[in-house]
């Protein structure tokens, strides 16, 4: 047993009640994988333990108790459910999802390992089933932990300083999203702008204790490991149309950067930590709370809050584009589109009609001279 698959067995029996084999072990019988679930008891009481109110919605007259997910009893039905009634895609994503919730990023390599060595051992029987090779039903279910698992990740506490507030990913972002817009609108148009600064963010990150950062950082990288697996079983198995993990673990990755940097700048490297940090060590500092985050029904970010918030998300999509399309003009069109939204309209008059005469310079925009690009 390797290091890894060690961490992951320890984490079964502690939080889900039994050891990794016993997840994967056949159910007795003439079926290996069991039997379908879907519409079954098991299955309603799962889907209603995930249901949660939005928080964002008006209640109108008949205000009441919002409801939260139970994360606990999702855990608790699905573990149960692979472990005794049935080898299911489905069931295997939904624990995924509850742990992250439980125990944040602590809870994401035993689930993904546990996605792999399904689709290893019980390919041909797993449900949902695949009749005539019909792979999109399970193929969705993998592009909806690799989406619909990011607003969960944002909300998990990257700080722990000790004091009233902690930052996590969300935070993170909008501090650095709105780093952007007061850069963009200049010192006189700074709007005013909801959300730490990223000066408050990145100081609680310098609050934080080097021993927290260390099993974080191994924790992040474990995930990391667990999810390239069953990217690779993935490509292997639904071939080149199939689902990708690209996105979740692009934000796993960017993450792991932030905590790895922090730690440099400290005289630790992040790799020699691997196998030295206790897994325990400081890990309550660094977890979600039991049932404070269930995902927005509006989407990772929630409505759009106002102007600011617009633009603030326009500048996202733009790095974010920069990023997959380097070469790509339309990240810096968008960004000429944020500087002229923070332009009140002689501004907008005197740089689009006077200084451009109307026309737009793709070569000014990609920051090439006219010499440059002539020789």
């Amino acid at each position: 047993m390797t290091d890894l698959s060690a961490r992951i067995d320890r984490y079964c029996r502690e939080h889900l009640e039994r050891d990794f084999e016993a997840l994967l072990a056949p159910i007795p019988g003439d079926e290996p994988a069991g039997e379908l679930l879907r519409g079954s008891v098991t299955y309603r009481s799962i889907e209603a333990a995930r249901r949660a109110d939005d928080a964002s919605l008006p209640q109108g007259t008949w205000e009441h108790e919002l409801k939260r997910a139970d994360w606990d009893r999702v855990s608790q039905l699905a573990a149960a459910a692979l472990a005794g009634k049935s080898k299911d895609l489905q069931l295997a994503v939904w624990l995924l999802e509850a742990e992250i919730n439980r125990n944040g990023f602590a809870g994401i390599a035993a689930c993904a390992a546990l996605i792999d060595a399904l689709c290893q051992r019980y390919w041909d029987g797993l449900y949902p089933a695949a009749p005539e090779g019909d792979l999109d039903y399970r193929a969705n279910m993998l592009r909806w932990a690799n989406e619909k698992l990011l607003p969960a990740l944002r909300c998990i506490p990257i700080t722990a300083t000790g004091r009233d507030r902690d930052y996590n990913w969300a935070d993170w972002e909008q501090a650095r999203r709105n780093e952007q817009v007061k850069s963009a609108a200049g010192s006189r148009n700074a709007p005013q702008l909801e959300g730490p600064s990223l000066a408050e963010v990145s100081a609680a990150v310098s609050a934080t204790g080097s021993d927290a950062y260390g099993w974080l950082y191994c924790t992040l990288a474990d995930a990391l490991d667990a999810i390239a697996a069953l990217a690779t079983r993935v490509d292997d198995l639904f071939g080149a149309d199939g689902p990708s993990l690209r996105t979740l673990a692009g934000m796993l990755e960017q993450i792991q950067s932030l905590i790895g940097s922090e730690l440099h700048k400290r005289g630790i490297h992040g790799e020699a930590l691997r196998f030295a940090v206790p897994e325990a060590a400081h890990a309550d500092d660094l977890q979600v709370e039991e049932g404070d985050f269930y995902p927005p029904v509006g989407g990772p970010s929630g409505p759009i809050a106002g102007r600011s918030d617009a633009y603030a998300r326009l500048s996202e999509a733009a790095d974010y584009l920069q990023h997959i399309e380097p070469h790509s003009p339309v990240p810096y069109l968008i960004r000429r589109a944020i500087e002229w939204g923070n332009l009140n309209t002689v501004e907008l008059y005197q740089e689009v009609f006077l200084r451009l005469g109307g026309q737009l310079s793709i070569f000014e925009m990609l920051g090439l001279e006219a010499g440059k690009r002539e020789g």
